[in-house]
């Protein structure tokens, strides 16, 4: 069965052609001569395939991304270089602060019995998952050979700072990891393939993708998607594990997998892939863990203390109700209440999502459960760091394939992106205000905004991804209105699950009425 769906789903000739079925990429192809003709014989062209269109489309947006970034790699922050260009990413100043330009190894290298006596010590003390800090460990090391082609390209007397060849090497070991991520998000769609589009030429690659290492972990969990579609769950669980060893969110996949068990009662394939991801998060976390302790656990300690960050709801909702100064702003909450409220928020959109896939007349495709709950730890989450949206990129690509919500939400996260960045600017003005007026001097004018247009385009921001979830769970309660089975497929993504029959349900059935119940008496 299983073989046979793939093979259905990959035929070029039961392609879905996104100029045909949506407006707005009917529109974008304009730039290219305009929609197919009605004669279009898809899977014909040899040289420029669906899978090399993407690859070209993504290799633009990897270049506009680095364009937008280079102002950061070659130039000083100084003055809020970094802001007023809006370029900021995190892999520049950690390269320093953490120690990695210095050569230490990340985790090993930390020395706790320092860190109490002076906190701004940070030598090996690395705040990301294992997976993130060995990418950190070999983007350095590459960064030599990067350096001597970048100052190869230099005229006489002219010199390049500290961090752009690891920048550099750092950005193009994330390009390559897009590359993989649009492979194996076009390998999952099926007939949809084109949709793809929307994950290779999208504007929140060009905001986000070079800010922070996510990228690493988003392929990951797409190259895990893709695993579970050609039913192969061990190795899907080995590719969730790796991911989580990167970044936390693709072990939610889990969650997905388990509610689709339960339904169809088909466990093998779960217990696999559970399997496959604790044993893949072992192999690289174990290591680290036995050796330096302390250094693994600085991720775990700073995720249960930090307080809940300026762009989540719960800080948003609490900084509106205040009339605190924005950049002298307390929580009135503990940070303990607030990871409380988390969990709880969150077990409770896992329990309904849960119920929603459960009760729904058909079985839910995989993604769209995937969305459901990433969409959730978003949202409830205390922490959203600005780059976290595009983990929702290539989820809701193949969970709801309706270009014109996507786009708009991705415009929506450039704005809370550029607020965020004048913001941060007129914070980092305020607080050098603030010495300049104990020595005497005169401060600086204000530039930037007030933090009320971040907090506007945030509540947005969660407003679109609101309507995405809303729809996506009219598109389980209601298959019809689904884009992706309108077109004959059931659940590309869904490997042992695809056309499976159900086994448990929650779903009411309708009792049906006898005629002689609906005569007059």
């Amino acid at each position: 069965m299983g073989r046979r769906a793939a093979y259905r789903y990959d035929d070029p000739r039961h392609r879905v052609i996104a100029s045909w079925t949506d407006p707005v990429a009917r529109a974008a192809t304009t730039l290219l001569g305009g929609p197919w003709g009605r004669h279009a014989a898809p899977g014909r062209q040899r040289w420029w395939t669906p899978m090399r269109v993407l690859f070209a489309m993504a290799t633009v947006t990897l270049m506009v991304a680095w364009y937008k970034q280079s102002p950061c790699a070659y130039n000083p922050w100084e003055n809020g270089y970094q802001y007023t260009h809006m370029c900021y990413a995190d892999s520049i100043p950690l390269w320093g602060i953490e120690g990695i330009s210095k050569g230490a190894v990340p985790y090993f290298d930390m020395n706790p019995v320092l860190l109490p006596g002076d906190p701004n010590y940070s030598f090996g003390r690395v705040e990301y998952p294992v997976l993130t800090g060995f990418f950190m460990y070999v983007a350095d090391k590459l960064q030599a050979p990067a350096d001597a082609i970048i100052s190869a390209g230099l005229a006489d007397g002219e010199t390049v700072n500290g961090w752009a060849a690891y920048y550099a090497t750092t950005c193009v070991l994330l390009a390559l990891c897009f590359y993989a991520l649009v492979y194996f998000s076009a390998r999952t769609a099926g007939r949809r393939i084109w949709d793809v589009a929307m994950i290779a030429a999208a504007p929140i690659v060009v905001v986000y993708g070079f800010t922070n290492w996510d990228l690493c972990a988003m392929m990951f969990l797409a190259a895990a998607m893709y695993a579970w579609s050609r039913q192969q769950p061990l190795l899907c669980g080995v590719l969730l594990g790796l991911g989580t060893a990167a970044k936390l969110y693709p072990v939610l996949m889990l969650g997905a997998l388990l509610v689709l068990a339960v339904r169809t009662g088909k466990f093998r394939g779960f217990a696999l892939a559970t399997l496959g991801t604790v044993g893949g998060w072992l192999a690289v976390n174990l290591p680290v863990m036995l050796g330096a302790w302390a250094g693994w656990k600085v991720f775990l300690d700073l995720n249960r203390e930090r307080p809940a960050d300026y762009a989540s709801l719960w800080n948003v909702v609490e900084r509106l109700a205040s009339d605190q100064q924005q950049f002298e702003f307390t929580s009135g909450l503990s940070t303990g209440t607030v990871n409380f409220l988390v969990f709880v928020a969150m077990a409770l959109a896992c329990a309904g999502i849960a119920w929603v896939a459960l009760a729904a007349p058909e079985r839910p495709r995989v993604a769209q459960l995937v969305f459901l709950i990433v969409a959730a730890f978003l949202l409830t989450n205390k922490v959203w760091s600005a780059q976290y949206s595009i983990w929702l990129l290539p989820l809701a690509v193949l969970a709801l394939p309706r270009w014109r919500l996507i786009v708009a939400w991705q415009l929506v996260e450039g704005a809370v992106w550029v607020c965020s960045s004048l913001w941060f600017l007129q914070r980092d003005i305020y607080l050098a205000n603030q010495q300049r007026e104990l020595s005497g001097d005169d401060p600086k004018l204000l530039s930037g905004v007030d933090y009320e247009w971040v907090a506007l385009f945030v509540l947005i921001r969660c407003a679109l991804i609101i309507a995405m979830m809303a729809l996506v769970v009219r598109d389980i309660l209601r298959p019809q209105y689904d884009a992706v089975r309108r077109v004959g497929q059931d659940d590309p993504s869904g490997g042992e699950f695809d056309t499976a029959p159900d086994r448990f349900t929650l779903r009411r059935e309708r009792r049906a009425v006898e005629p002689d119940t609906l005569a007059a008496p």
